[in-house]
């Protein structure tokens, strides 16, 4: 009865993502949780709840949720799952503005996975380490980033891929190379919008508007900026809907 009512739950909290209620999608993860007698079920359950209290926006939320899962992984042997799980803490990092706990906190889960056969888990990690190293200017992006990239696409990620290449497009638009860059987000976005990877295609879109921006091409970024929103209501993703509220205001006000 347990088993059969922990997977009721579990798809419950699957279609409510699917329809863009992540509130109630988070619920019914930490409820499937505490009916998981497997701490492992348990903690994925877990990371899957921490991920839409993240889309939400509330990250004390997620940073308990994920820090949680980290530890049933860790006690239970399982370096890869965890080392996912220090990604998450790393992305929640970020988005609390503490870029160098980010950088270190990626940093170390690559290390735990970089003597093993590469796999998801650390292309997803070594995508992230790249990502935040990108972003702090940091020479060591290159060589990590170009490390993710291959691995997207030999293991056929196509979310990591996308991210790998706004991360790219990120490093190589501070060296003054915008078309380059724009070509890369471009390609990006496709990716993501292709395989519906929601948090890819947010991301490609910001920078994509960053870039036009950049070049003075207003009418281009509020016509992007569009498309974004509609589908961070149609997600219910408060976060990127305020994302893109905020960045339509400059080419706006540029428009006249």
């Amino acid at each position: 009865i347990r088993d059969r009512a922990r997977g009721m739950v579990i798809r419950a909290g699957e279609r409510a993502a699917s329809l863009a209620a992540p509130a109630e999608a988070g619920a019914y993860f930490e409820r499937a949780a505490e009916l998981s007698v497997a701490p492992t079920e348990r903690a994925a359950l877990l990371e899957r709840a921490s991920s839409m209290a993240l889309q939400l926006g509330q990250l004390e939320q997620a940073t308990g949720l994920v820090t949680e899962a980290k530890r049933l992984f860790e006690e239970a042997g399982q370096s890869h799952p965890a080392a996912r799980a220090e990604a998450g803490l790393a992305e929640i990092a970020f988005e609390q503005g503490h870029l160098d706990q980010a950088i270190e906190s990626a940093r170390r889960a690559h290390h735990v996975l970089a003597g093993d056969e590469p796999d998801a888990a650390f292309a997803l990690v070594t995508g992230q380490f790249g990502r935040f190293l990108a972003l702090a200017g940091n020479q060591e992006a290159v060589p990590v980033l170009e490390e993710a990239l291959r691995l997207a696409e030999q293991l056929e990620l196509h979310e990591v891929y996308s991210q790998a290449l706004s991360s790219r497009a990120v490093w190589i638009s501070r060296e003054g190379r915008t078309d380059e860059a724009v070509t890369l987000l471009r390609r990006a976005l496709a990716v993501a919008i292709e395989g519906d990877f929601t948090t890819a295609a947010f991301r490609a879109w910001n920078n994509l508007a960053v870039s036009l921006e950049a070049a003075d091409r207003y009418q281009e970024v509020v016509e992007l900026i569009a498309t974004m929103l509609e589908l961070a209501r149609r997600k219910g993703d408060r976060a990127s809907e305020l994302t893109a509220l905020l960045g339509n205001v400059a080419p706006l006000v540029a428009l006249g």
